[in-house]
């Protein structure tokens, strides 16, 4: 192997800051700072509320506020979310009391609304707690 001889090309990519799913069909309304999650559980990933259910993948935090008509289809509708995986810290709210003590640790989501730093039970990843802000809320790098 060499050492360079002139200067390499490389491309920088930035992770996107929001991102359009498509929604799962059903009479469902995403709210704007809600959270959600792909069901993964048939063919494709749609967005669906935020649960702690199986075969869920959480998705991001819910930036506009979308309702999905009954009568549509998987896909017919988008919702932009800010996504999982963007480095974002975003402030969340615990369903168990939070201490500083919590700081580091991994949140895992309970519905569209909190997420708890100890595994309901399906292990549906969030991400870490950055910042403990008080007993109810936090900052989670999502």
């Amino acid at each position: 192997m060499t050492n360079l001889t002139k200067t390499a090309v490389f491309e920088e990519k930035t992770k996107p800051q929001r991102q359009d799913y498509p929604m799962k069909a059903g009479a469902v309304t995403l709210f704007e700072g809600g959270l959600s999650a792909f069901d993964t559980s048939g063919n494709g990933r749609f967005l669906v509320k935020g649960a702690n259910t199986a075969n869920f993948l959480f998705a991001g935090l819910n930036v506009k506020q979308v309702v999905q008509k009954s009568g549509g289809g998987d896909g017919d509708k988008l919702m932009r979310v800010i996504p999982a995986g963007s480095g974002n810290w975003v402030r969340m709210k615990s369903g168990s009391a939070l201490t500083q003590a919590n700081q580091g640790d991994t949140v895992f989501l309970v519905d569209d609304e909190l997420i708890n730093p100890i595994d309901p039970g399906n292990t549906v990843v969030v991400g870490i707690i950055r910042i403990v802000e008080d007993a109810e809320f936090c900052f989670v790098e999502i």
